[in-house]
């Protein structure tokens, strides 16, 4: 994954992790395979949108939200979810989300996150939902042959 998009990830995920439970410094280094120094600018980045805590226990440092702050995902309105939907269904279409590709786990994620935004009368119908064509493998048999056009 380039800089640009390991720096996105982070940003993107920290609020997730932070939302869970404390996580320290050398925790989360680990987890972003980065260093304390990355953390911390990251975290000082992310205060100015989040009431995120610092707390030090020795040598320690711990970050959570304060005790009065609930991170809520952001609501998407069912057109929205079905952009999403479209969306990963074209990225799938590419082969960046295939099975052993770096974005595999990252599509399953979204996808099942989606479903379970949806209201519970559209999740139970899931399955039967068109897909794209994109997705659908073809039924048509490709001919090896040169076309009178090309031998002639």
């Amino acid at each position: 994954m380039s800089h640009r998009g390991e720096l996105t990830e982070r940003m993107m995920r920290l609020p997730l992790l932070l939302a869970e439970r404390p996580h320290s410094q050398q925790e989360l280094a680990r987890i972003f395979n980065v260093n304390g120094k990355t953390i911390r600018r990251a975290i000082d980045t992310l205060s100015s949108y989040y009431p995120i805590i610092e707390e030090r226990e020795g040598r320690e440092v711990f970050y959570h939200f304060s005790n009065n702050y609930k991170y809520q995902p952001p609501a998407l309105t069912p057109a929205e979810l079905a952009t999403l939907i479209l969306a990963q269904e074209s990225i799938a279409a590419t082969g960046f989300t295939a099975p052993g590709s770096p974005f595999a786990r990252y599509g399953l994620s979204l996808m099942a996150k989606v479903k379970s935004s949806l209201p519970r009368h559209c999740a139970t119908s899931w399955t039967r939902w068109p897909r794209s064509s994109a997705l659908r493998p073809s039924r048509r048999k490709t001919s090896r042959r040169t076309p009178r056009s090309l031998t002639a």
